[in-house]
């Protein structure tokens, strides 16, 4: 048994087994709903979470993972019809995709590229624009203006950091410190105008 950022590795009779790993450190906080997002983003959370526990994580552990899921969507205000809601429709997805895995009779057909027509989002204002853009044949796509971008930068290593050049381009040499070992890792370092 080992633990690996978030995923426990088992093996068990020569075989690999995946669980969900949770530090116990582990805040159980992440988007909440109550913050201020498209309800496709709130949705999307829970299908991100929904897909790991199915697809990554062993059948055994699936009603453990999936109840400890609904406890941390709860902590992070999602409504109860919200999460089930969300759940049973990505559930039914899997089902359907699985019982007409097996069908190649149907021809193939060339897919289309999808057009998307992407606005700020603005709540209650920016819902108004679904009808339009499924008059254009196109899906709707929202940017979120309010993020912590311009407070929070890239953090660099200041430890031991300099600019050197190398073969006349100028590069990066950060120094880390493991126990006994010193590594120097370089890399092209580029300035990103503000």
């Amino acid at each position: 048994r080992e633990s690996f950022l978030d995923t426990t590795i088992i093996v068990e009779d020569n075989r690999i087994v995946f669980n969900r790993f949770q530090k116990p450190i582990c805040s159980g906080r992440f988007f909440n709903f109550y913050s201020h997002h498209p309800l496709c983003h709130r949705r999307g959370v829970i299908i991100c979470a929904i897909d790991r526990i199915l697809l990554l994580f062993h059948p055994k552990f699936h009603a453990r993972n999936l109840i400890d899921a609904v406890h941390t969507f709860l902590e992070n205000g999602y409504p109860l019809y919200f999460i089930f809601a969300t759940i049973n429709n990505r559930l039914l997805f899997y089902i359907c995709k699985y019982k007409n895995s097996h069908i190649s009779y149907f021809p193939k057909r060339e897919i289309a590229a999808d057009k998307y027509f992407t606005i700020p989002y603005v709540k209650s204002v920016s819902e108004s624009f679904k009808l339009i853009a499924l008059k254009m044949n196109c899906k709707l796509a929202y940017s979120i203006s309010n993020t912590l971008n311009k407070y929070i930068k890239r953090g660099r290593n200041q430890l031991d950091y300099r600019f050197i050049t190398l073969r006349g381009t100028q590069k990066g040499v950060y120094n880390f410190f493991y126990e006994d070992c010193e590594v120097n890792y370089v890399l092209h370092e580029k300035k990103i105008k503000d």
